[in-house]
């Protein structure tokens, strides 16, 4: 829809009092999908007030563009003298994404993980950092967060680590993936229109496994009980969502540092999944909704860690289809339909496919 355009020309030529008509007229909404690539080149070229308006807006494709804007705000902001990544978690604008991450617009959360992913390439230390902190609140002054940091640090100067597997990128059924495209989170996001709402979900055993409310929440799990008082089960599992969607983006976790620690939070976003029992999904449809969200994007989240990672990333997978709970092994068997994951290592991915099989 948008690839011949030059939407920055285009932008570039228009007085900013201008750019709400040019972007309502080609956001390409309503429709399935929104103009990622007109929103992105707003996000860079919109100064600082306007991106804060846009960001604010009612309208939803305007508040999609300003908040990945906000992301490029946040990368902007880590080159400044004597910043340091646990400054940049502290940051009103980390906290305004923070809130924009449990916007009830589906598209302006999608806009969240993009501008999470714009940090990353700025500055991966306070990537991981800021993720941190949000799946756990103390974070930003905590030595969760000091540990995260220091052990970032260390991973990029300790030389390169293994080159990711090209077959992967050669190999043409990947392309059916819908993790690779450009948008990986906004392909897997169940909440688009097209989607035909919780009562479809794939796995019935959800609705009436009695295991899953004693399921117990792992050791690791980051969010402890005072920041889970703090903060609503849907807000912690929205914000876990976008956790989630931010590291599940290929060119992030090229490097087996960064997809080990990728993998460690997409461990704790499954925590924070399980931790939110099916009674109160069942009483409250909004808890049901959003346990479902993070639920499907952590259905090919792993499979994105595979290629750099694959030891930790079927430790991982291994470890959840042990679980009595139906939303751990849903995660895995999904991910096992994902061709990257299988191509990582295929004998563990044939024994963890027999495995579940053997249910």
């Amino acid at each position: 829809m948008s690839s011949h355009h030059d939407y920055p020309a285009d932008l570039s030529a228009l007085p900013q009092t201008d750019w709400a008509g040019f972007l309502a007229k080609n956001s390409g909404l309503p429709g399935p999908r929104a103009n990622l690539t007109l929103a992105q080149a707003v996000a860079d070229r919109a100064d600082e007030r306007m991106l804060h308006s846009l960001s604010e807006s009612a309208d939803e494709y305007e508040a999609l563009c300003g908040t990945i804007g906000l992301g490029r705000l946040l990368a902007e902001a880590v080159a400044a003298p004597g910043m340091t990544a646990a400054d940049v978690a502290g940051l009103p604008l980390a906290r305004r994404l923070s809130e924009a991450a449990i916007d009830g617009r589906w598209r302006v959360r999608e806009g969240v993980a993009l501008a999470l992913q714009r940090l990353g390439d700025a500055d991966r230390v306070a990537f991981w950092v800021v993720l941190t902190a949000w799946l756990d609140e103390s974070a930003g002054s905590s030595e969760l967060a000091d540990s995260v940091a220091d052990t970032s640090r260390t991973a990029f100067t300790a030389g390169p680590a293994p080159a990711a597997d090209p077959a992967l990128a050669a190999d043409p059924a990947l392309a059916a993936d819908p993790a690779l495209a450009a948008d990986p989170a906004l392909a897997a996001d169940p909440v688009a229109a097209a989607d035909p709402g919780p009562a479809a979900d794939p796995d019935p055993a959800l609705a009436a496994d009695p295991a899953l409310a004693a399921d117990p929440v792992p050791a690791a799990d980051p969010v402890p009980a005072a920041a889970s008082a703090r903060a609503s089960a849907p807000d912690r599992l929205l914000r876990a969502r976008a956790v989630a969607a931010a590291v599940a983006e290929p060119r992030l976790v090229k490097e087996h540092g960064d997809a080990v620690r990728a993998v460690g939070l997409l461990d704790a976003c499954t925590a924070v999944l399980l931790g939110v029992a099916p009674e109160r999904r069942r009483a409250d449809p909004r808890s049901a909704e959003t346990a479902r969200v993070l639920r499907q994007t952590l259905g090919y989240a792993f499979s994105v860690t595979a290629a750099s990672a694959p030891d930790e990333t079927f430790a991982a997978l291994e470890r959840w289809s042990s679980s009595s709970a139906a939303d751990a092994r849903w995660i895995v068997r999904e991910n096992l339909r994902k061709v990257r994951l299988l191509r990582a290592d295929p004998p563990r991915a044939s024994a963890l496919t027999a495995r579940l099989a053997a249910e």
